[in-house]
C-alpha cells in the first residue's frame, strides 16, 4: 500500500521555500496523484520522493518583481498548456479514426489533464507584480480554466471506455489551442 512505502508521510514538516511553504496537505495531494497515476500505470515507483521534489520544484520559483519576467512565464505557461492541449486533440482524433485503445487514451489523457493542471497551478502560485499584470493573469487563467475543463471530460469518457465520444468532447480543444496561440504571439 502506498501508506507502506513511505510511513513518514503524515509527519513532514511545512517547507519553507522563499516567501511559500509547502504544507503537509499540498504535499499529500501531490503525493495521492502520483499514487494513482502508478497504480493506474501497473508500476510502483519511489513516489514519496518524486511527489515531494515536484512540489519543492513548482513552490521554489523566484517571484516576478515586474511585467515582465511575470509575462515571460505566463508565455511560458501557455505553451507548456498548448502542447497538453494538442496531445489531447491528437488522442481524440486517433480515437475517432479507431486507431487506439482505452489502456492507451486513458493515460494519455490523464497525463495532458495533469500537465494543464500543474502548469496552471505553478502559474496561479505566482504574485502578480501589478495591475497589468492581474490583467494578464485572468486572461490566461480563463483560457487554462476552459482546457482543463475539456481535458477533464476527456478523461472521464475515455476512462469510461467511452471513446467513441472523445472527438466531440474535445471541440472546444481548437479553440483553446488558437487562443493559447493567440496569447503566446501577443505576449512574446
Amino acid at each position: 500500500s502506498p501508506e507502506a512505502r513511505s510511513p513518514s508521510r503524515s509527519v513532514l514538516p511545512d517547507v519553507p521555500c522563499g516567501s511559500t511553504a509547502l504544507s503537509i496537505r499540498e504535499v499529500e495531494a501531490e503525493q495521492a496523484r502520483v499514487d494513482r497515476l502508478d497504480m493506474a500505470r501497473g508500476r510502483r515507483l519511489p513516489t514519496a520522493l518524486i511527489g515531494i521534489g515536484l512540489m519543492l520544484l513548482v513552490s521554489c520559483q523566484a517571484p516576478a518583481r515586474t511585467y515582465p519576467p511575470f509575462e515571460a512565464d505566463a508565455v511560458a505557461t501557455a505553451q507548456q498548456a498548448k502542447s497538453a492541449v494538442e496531445t489531447a486533440l491528437l488522442a481524440a482524433t486517433t480515437a475517432a479514426k479507431g486507431n487506439a485503445f482505452g489502456n492507451y487514451l486513458s493515460p494519455t489523457l490523464g497525463d495532458a489533464e495533469d500537465t494543464a493542471g500543474a502548469v496552471q497551478g505553478s502559474f496561479d502560485l505566482e504574485q502578480p507584480p501589478d495591475r497589468a499584470a492581474d490583467q494578464l493573469r485572468a486572461q490566461l487563467d480563463q483560457i487554462l480554466s476552459q482546457a482543463n475543463t475539456v481535458l477533464m471530460q476527456l478523461r472521464i469518457h475515455a476512462r469510461r471506455g467511452e471513446l467513441d465520444r472523445l472527438a466531440e468532447i474535445a471541440q472546444p480543444l481548437t479553440k483553446v489551442s488558437s487562443d493559447l496561440d493567440s496569447f503566446i504571439k501577443a505576449h512574446q
